[in-house]
């Protein structure tokens, strides 16, 4: 009967070894995020987390990320050999050190035993009051059990035995022929014979009356409550026995197996390990997912919905797989192209290896074509034989038929006679490279967008789409009136030749291939996503249902080519081979968990109906995170945060970060948009701080109110006085504006003109007196003109000159000579200065340095650009100078008062205010040998250089 037994365990070994052998799998080592590659157990916990030690330590691993613990968290080392969960979803970690614990909420708590002797953790025992576990002390072992925050050891008289119930205190004597259960006094309590010599044997007791004793080729199962035991063989030697349990299941890993029990010491499930991975420790999880730790190559995960996974033609890349007419057909790389026999998973060449460009379905899925080069195969409706070889004498990329008649695209785009031997017309070029039709329509694509065949010609299909702008990278027909359009980034599109409807956004991902399984149900391949699509119908109603199912693809592992669908078995074309799988079984992926990290305001907890203090520049944040092993892409994360709307909001890498919240009562939603039935909703309340409570905002307007009006009064009259300076000022100016044109009409110099006149007329005769004359008038016009204005032009200041300066010449004969110089640079038009501000300095010159100089006077005039907003204004005189006109003044008999240099200088000062102009003034003698005279150095900036306008300003 034994013999019978291990048979059967034998033969049903070898089955689960075939399902193993070509099972997809994930390795994770540290490149994925592990700490290291090398790793001793696996274990998972109430919450689905899985947990890793190693020898950097323990991990943590939620499918996408792993959190790590060591000795700077607290372990007391980081080479941990063991780890177990207990029912309070304790992390319990056993390893050499002074002091063993448990990790709870990602906190660390250690402790250690009365006698301060170092463990040396080897079985653990477990027990409805707490851990215990056998340790190799120095000298004599011992076995200890928690209690109280503290290791104790175990008391026994029994000596040189092995504990079989650390808590009622009974122990195993390991015979050669049998082995014997006592109790702490040395009474028999059970005998139980065996067959095989048991050495070396691992000790584990499960709960308080389940122990499970096993060596390399057999194991008991012993009920000490009941007094019972069941005995077991195993097919093979156990190499590195591990035994792992939890309430509902028992667990005994070998070196390349792992055989499953329930609490009866029932066999659930027998695995053989798939031979490529090297490990020493096998665990399967709740959902029944494989996890292979090794210590050379860190961790491997296989779900348990791809366990039915074969592999054909391993390490072939499959270009294509089609069915056709219930046929399916694939192409291996460097094998050709191959049908697959109606009852077995045979594969018989249907043509030898070609460097095939398109093998494809036309006529709606009624022909099939393959496309190599100038060269193309038809083949029956049966697909038994090639119906006929065609050499079209061009190059071809895709074929289709429509209307009973062949188009094509490749080298050109062309339409052949009925035989397909020869072009019968040729279309404008456009590097379209995809060609298919429907009863309806006739569709090209490329680069260059879509185009539609209308009369005689290809048109662009322009739809609110714009897919005539797109990239298109594959056409496939629906039905009689509906094409597919797949993009280049654009995502998978639904045509009628008229309009257009986006049917799967791909997230900026290429369409690379599509199955039509049925008129409801669509697969789509988009670069490395696979997705399936369902929908009574596709074009009148939104898409009932889009799975993606791996992004990328955890059911091979491999880029995935080409998809198709035969009774109930999905096939999929990778680079490694052709996958073959249950349908269903992609779809048997254990739901995946969405939980929140932690919440907090100002790192401050927050859980339901949380009261916080207000913070000024408070943040409230939260971290989103997904427990799922079969991850499809990046979770949308999302929240809702009420009062301030209802509408959800994207939280980018699950990260929320809010500020600025004021005191008021908040409800916040968090979710991930494919799971809303497992929103989480998280009421707090941020407590207002003493003053902004209602009654201190009410004492705060009302001092507010208060100091309002006392400022408002002081505003008031720094109005006023400031309002009345400004008026003051305004005189002032007006007052030097006046004074500057009475400079101009200066009675000296009216009167040196009529004795001018005077002169000229007994002298030199009438004509020169009335030149003089209308001179004269001219620029007592200009000044009564330009006096009434603020601003002028420097070309209308130079020309006031030029006149003042002629007129001069004119009175001093000989005597008097000028110069003007102009920066060719300057904008004379466009440039502004104060009105009659030169005029005053040219006339000091004359009047009071070349006058009194017994020399041909000369005065020079230089307008300098001494920068992009300033301008330098030099009026020199080779007169007595500045020293030797005081003198005279001093000396003279009539001694009228001169303010036009104080006038000059308060005015400038007045403009400078007024923020337009900013002008200095310099007056200096220019002395040295044989000279003579003075020089006046005006520089006027423009802070805010305004061109001259018409207006008067």
């Amino acid at each position: 009967m034994q013999q019978l037994f291990k048979i059967l365990i034998g033969t049903w070994a070898m089955l689960c070894l075939t399902a193993l052998q070509a099972q997809p799998f994930r390795h994770f080592g540290i490149k994925e995020g592990l700490p290291t590659n090398t790793v001793y157990r696996v274990t998972q916990d109430s919450d689905g987390f899985i947990w890793i030690c190693h020898n950097k330590g323990i991990s943590r691993f939620n499918g996408s990320e792993f959190i790590h613990f060591t000795t700077a968290e607290g372990l007391p080392s980081n080479d941990i050999w063991l780890i177990d969960i207990d029912k309070q979803n304790r992390v319990w970690f056993f390893t050499k050190a002074n002091r063993l614990g448990y990790i709870y909420k990602d906190k660390i708590f250690t402790f250690g035993n009365e006698d301060k002797l170092p463990f040396y953790p080897q079985n653990i025992y477990k027990t409805s009051s707490g851990l215990g576990f056998y340790s190799l002390q120095p000298g004599e072992s011992a076995y200890y059990y928690f209690d109280k925050d503290k290791w104790k050891a175990l008391e026994s008289n029994v000596k040189n035995l092995s504990v079989v119930d650390i808590k009622r205190k009974y122990f195993l004597i390991n015979k050669l022929n049998s082995i014997q259960i006592t109790d702490s006094i040395g009474r028999n309590m059970l005998s139980i014979p065996s067959d095989v010599p048991f050495t070396n044997p691992y000790l584990n007791q499960i709960n308080d009356s389940l122990f499970v004793v096993f060596s390399t080729h057999k194991t008991f199962y012993i009920n000490t409550r009941k007094w019972t035991y069941k005995s077991f063989y195993f097919e093979s030697p156990i190499e590195i026995g591990r035994l792992t349990s939890n309430e509902t299941q028992i667990q005994i890993s070998g070196k390349g197996q792992l055989m499953v029990f329930d609490l009866a010491f029932n066999l659930i499930n027998l695995f053989r390990t798939n031979p490529s991975v090297n490990e020493t420790f096998n665990f399967m999880d709740k959902d029944g997912n494989l996890w292979s730790a090794s210590v050379n190559d860190g961790l491997y995960y296989f779900p348990t919905n791809l366990w039915n996974t074969r592999v054909y033609f391993e390490g072939k890349k499959i270009k294509k797989v089609i069915l056709f007419n219930e046929s399916l057909f694939v192409y291996p790389e460097e094998k050709g192209l191959l049908q697959k026999s109606a009852t077995s998973m045979v594969f018989n060449e249907v043509l030898p290896p070609l460097e095939s460009s398109d093998i494809r379905l036309i006529d709606e899925g009624k022909t099939l074509i393959d496309i190599f080069g100038k060269r193309m195969w038809i083949f029956d409706k049966t697909a038994s034989k090639k119906l006929k070889q065609i050499d079209a004498g061009i190059f071809i990329k895709s074929l289709t038929r429509y209307k009973k008649q062949w188009f094509g695209v490749g080298q050109a785009n062309f339409k052949l006679t009925d035989d397909l031997n020869k072009i019968q017309n040729y279309f404008p070029y456009d590097a379209a490279d995809q060609i298919e039709a429907n009863a309806t329509h006739l569709y090209m694509g490329g680069i260059n967008g879509l185009k539609i065949f209308i009369g005689q010609s290809f048109d662009r299909l322009n739809t609110k789409d714009s897919l005539s702008t797109k990239n298109i990278t594959l056409l496939h027909y629906q039905d009689a009136e509906l094409m597919w359009i797949g993009t280049e980034k654009n995502g998978l599109f639904l045509t009628n030749g008229q309009a257009s409807k986006l049917v799967l956004d791909t997230k900026g991902k290429k369409i690379t291939s599509l199955f039509r399984e049925n008129e409801q149900s669509l697969w789509v391949i988009a670069d490395d996503d696979l997705y399936y699509l369902r929908s009574y119908d596709f074009w009148q109603k939104e898409v009932g249902q889009i799975d993606l199912i791996s992004s990328p693809h955890p059911l091979t592992g491999e880029v995935v080519n080409s998809v198709a669908v035969l009774k109930d078995s999905l096939y999929l074309g990778t680079n490694n081979g052709l996958f073959v799988l249950p349908k269903n079984d992609v779809f048997l992926k254990p739901s995946p968990k969405f939980y929140i990290d932690a919440v907090a305001y100002n790192q401050q907890s927050i859980f339901s109906d949380t009261v916080i203090p207000y913070q000024k520049n408070g943040m409230l944040t939260a971290r989103l995170k997904i427990l799922d092993f079969n991850p499809t892409g990046q979770p949308d994360y999302q929240y809702r945060l009420t009062p301030f709307g209802d509408n959800w909001q994207s939280i980018e890498n699950g990260q929320l970060a809010i500020t600025g919240l004021e005191p008021a009562l908040y409800t916040l939603d968090l979710r991930t948009a494919n799971l809303p039935e497992q929103t989480q909703t998280f009421t707090f309340y941020i407590k207002p701080l003493w003053w902004q409570t209602t009654l201190s905002k009410v004492i705060g307007l009302l001092l507010l109110l208060l100091l309002t009006s006392f400022w408002v009064g002081i505003w008031v009259k720094k109005t006023l006085d400031s309002k009345n300076k400004k008026l003051e000022s305004l005189r002032q100016q007006t007052e030097h504006e006046l004074h500057a044109l009475r400079s101009q009409m200066n009675p000296h110099f009216i009167f040196n003109s009529l004795n001018a006149i005077q002169y000229y007329l007994n002298e030199k005769g009438p004509e020169l007196s009335e030149k003089y004359l209308i001179d004269f008038s001219q620029l007592i016009r200009m000044i009564f003109e330009y006096s009434s204005k603020k601003n002028i032009s420097l070309a209308e200041e130079i020309k006031l000159l030029k006149s003042y300066l002629e007129l001069e010449k004119m009175r001093f004969g000989d005597k008097l000579t000028y110069v003007i110089d102009v920066d060719e640079k300057i904008p004379l038009d466009q440039w502004e200065i104060p009105s009659l501000l030169i005029q005053p300095l040219i006339e000091n010159a004359v009047n009071h340095g070349i006058f009194h100089s017994p020399k041909i006077g000369l005065i020079e005039l230089r307008f300098l650009q001494t920068s992009p907003k300033s301008l330098e204004i030099i009026i020199q005189d080779n007169g007595v100078g500045m020293s030797q006109s005081k003198s005279i003044y001093e000396n003279s008999v009539h001694k009228t008062p001169s303010k036009s240099t104080d006038i000059m200088k308060n005015r400038m000062a007045l403009i400078n205010q007024t923020g337009r102009f900013q002008i200095d003034c310099k007056w200096e003698d220019v002395g040295g040998e044989n000279q003579s005279g003075t020089r006046v150095v005006l520089t006027i900036k423009y802070p805010n250089l305004v061109q001259k306008s018409n207006a008067n300003t």
